[in-house]
């Protein structure tokens, strides 16, 4: 595991969490790229190092596009969440962050044969099995889902970690704070698995065309959001979510900053 670690000493939690996997600390970006090309299976990088995390990130994303590269940190604003999702970065690791929620992200990415022992979070699996189960199988739900479309790999896990991360600073902005309490913070991540399951009602030619959809196509996919929700395409309510800002960024949509109105965000 490389990571490209800033000011902020995470040496310790890493390496608890990396359990079987060998970790790699790069100071600079010069450092990092003359690493990478010794093979890794995941690099985390700081998203306040000197030069710019999401540059670095972009980048090693790109060069090596076959390792997962997840950003972490402690401020991330708004507009830096949604350019690291527009890279195609397969998460971000919001610090203070204990050993367990660091080994629960690698596991989702890396699967579980990636460390020695076994991971972390599955100590508490006699303690909340039904729990677990749950999870597992909204997971499990969420990839076949996804297997019917032409999404890049991880997309249903960066999907989740940047719907939990956008959460986690709307409420330390102000917006919602009385509503996104740490219970609704856990599951958002949890539910946003399942964001696609009206797809299984797009026609394959459509869900797998190649390049971009006809205008009528593109409205036929656009009923995915309120199918998925379980309401009428055609009512005035299945009407309002299939418009302009239902689903940003998804082939000719708006960009995911106008689809949250940034003017209402900080």
């Amino acid at each position: 595991m490389l990571v490209a670690q800033g000011s902020i000493d995470v040496s310790g939690l890493f390496s608890q969490a990396a359990d079987g996997l060998d970790v790699v600390y790069a100071g600079t970006h010069q450092e990092a790229f003359a690493r990478v090309r010794e093979g890794f299976h995941v690099a985390l990088v700081d998203l306040r190092i000197p030069g710019g995390g999401l540059s670095l990130a972009g980048a090693l994303a790109t060069g090596q596009p076959r390792m997962p590269v997840l950003l972490y940190g402690s401020d991330p604003t708004i507009e830096e969440l949604e350019d690291a999702l527009n890279l195609g970065l397969a998460g971000f690791l919001r610090l203070p962050m204990d050993v367990k929620k660091v080994r629960d992200s690698l596991t989702r990415i890396l699967g579980r044969t990636a460390f020695k022992s076994v991971p972390a979070s599955s100590q508490l699996a006699a303690a909340e099995p039904q729990p677990r189960a749950r999870r597992a199988g909204l997971l499990a739900l969420a990839k076949l889902i996804e297997q019917r479309d032409t999404e890049t790999g991880l997309h249903v896990e960066r999907v989740a970690a940047f719907s939990e991360a956008l959460a986690f600073r709307l409420r330390d902005a102000g917006v919602y704070g009385a509503q996104i309490n740490d219970n609704l913070l856990q599951f958002i991540g949890i539910a946003a698995w399942l964001h696609d399951i009206g797809k299984v009602s797009i026609p394959d030619a459509i869900l797998r065309k190649p390049g971009r959809l006809a205008p009528d196509e593109f409205e036929l996919m656009k009923t995915h959001c309120v199918k998925g929700w379980g309401g009428d395409p055609g009512s005035d309510e299945g009407r309002r979510r299939t418009g302009p800002r239902a689903q940003p960024g998804r082939r000719g949509d708006p960009s995911p900053s106008r689809a949250l109105g940034r003017q209402g965000l900080p």
